[in-house]
């Protein structure tokens, strides 16, 4: 029986003829490794987040909290009422998304003004063309406008903190 330390430890693949014997790794074991490293540094990020989230940011004011925990709070709502998969998109031009799960996609808006109409039908229009429901979160409160529109439409509006639904 040969020796398992010329098989990768992630894949189980035998290795090839030019990699060292000391690294038991294929190339596609080396990419399984590097993904499981880049996972445990996004789930720390994301625990450091929600564990600011718990300890200030709820005692806070609507100043201090930021926009990277407003966008925190509400992956944890979704993923707390039904959308197990919720997760944050990246940092950057994110195409008016920022929390995206399988069925639905939501915008988070923290800013001092109300949310207005452009803003709810831009989300809308987005879930629209991905077959999904669309959700805005907004701290300041939504104009009378864009509720109408959003309840005409069926996007559900949500204030935060504490997370509760705007009819």
């Amino acid at each position: 029986m040969k020796s398992s330390v010329n098989r990768c430890m992630f894949c189980g693949r035998k290795k090839g003829f030019l990699q060292p014997a000391k690294t038991a790794l294929t190339t596609r074991g080396a990419i399984k490794k590097a993904n499981r490293a880049v996972s445990r540094d996004l789930d720390r990020a994301a625990k450091q987040i929600a564990k600011t989230y718990s300890s200030e940011a709820q005692d806070m004011a609507f100043g201090g909290m930021s926009w990277q925990v407003a966008e925190a709070v509400a992956r944890d709502w979704m993923k707390q009422n039904g959308y197990r998969d919720a997760r944050l998109t990246k940092s950057g031009a994110d195409g008016g998304v920022d929390v995206v799960a399988s069925s639905a996609v939501a915008q988070v808006k923290h800013h001092a003004k109300p949310v207005r109409l452009p803003e709810v039908q831009r989300i809308y229009g987005i879930a629209a063309a991905e077959r999904k429901k669309a959700l805005i979160f907004g701290s300041a409160g939504f104009t009378p406008a864009a509720r109408e529109w959003a309840n005409r439409h069926g996007v559900e509006c949500y204030r935060f903190p504490p997370v509760r639904r705007v009819k």
